[in-house]
């Protein structure tokens, strides 16, 4: 059985100027097991996860860089207003509900994985909730405080964004060098004819 790996999502919802908050637990309920399919028994499910590896840690990529011009924001913010931050914020949530609907789908699979990729899972699944948090608390104090962007409390979140999707981009990509490592490893013993075993 999965373990809850997201947050518990904030519950009530009041409607804001950049709309609810999409941020949400993923749970096991709300990822459920689909049953097999003839497919399902010659899926290629290791080169799935390295697929779904690059996409999680292109949109890790794309958070930091928009947490990034947002610290860059902050320096200057009653000369270019709320809206821009707004905007950015707006992908940033996109984004990180992308990442939580890949999160689910490698824990779906991870049974079939190496233990590599197992492992990096369990690396990105606490910084991923805890990127959603500060998203959700970023969009939250954005909603009430258009004037006042330069608050210390929001500076943390914005901080706290960059540094969560750059934990996770660089577990996603040092897992991928790891592996194609490895496998260069595993073809030059080939061709000088190193046991598999040395």
């Amino acid at each position: 059985m999965w373990s809850i790996f997201l947050r518990k999502c904030l519950c009530g919802g009041i409607a804001t100027l950049l709309g609810p908050s999409l941020l949400m637990a993923v749970t096991e309920k709300e990822c459920p097991v689909r049953p097999a399919t003839p497919q399902s028994y010659t899926w290629n499910f290791p080169r799935e996860t390295s697929g779904l590896f690059q996409q999680m840690m292109q949109r890790a990529f794309d958070v930091e860089n928009d947490a990034e011009q947002l610290q860059m924001l902050q320096s200057e913010p009653n000369e270019v207003g709320w809206q821009p931050e707004g905007d950015l914020l707006q992908e940033t949530r996109s984004d990180v509900n992308a990442m939580n609907e890949l999160l689910c789908r490698l824990r779906h699979i991870e049974r079939v994985d190496t233990s590599r990729q197992q492992h990096a899972i369990d690396q990105i699944a606490p910084k991923l909730i805890e990127l959603a948090d500060y998203t959700d608390m970023a969009m939250s104090y954005l909603n009430s405080h258009h004037g006042y962007l330069f608050a210390p409390d929001y500076n943390t979140d914005i901080n706290g964004i960059y540094l969560r999707a750059k934990q996770v981009h660089q577990v996603m990509r040092d897992s991928e060098q790891y592996a194609g490592a490895r496998q260069e490893a595993r073809t030059i013993g080939r061709e000088l004819g190193v046991p598999s075993g040395g």
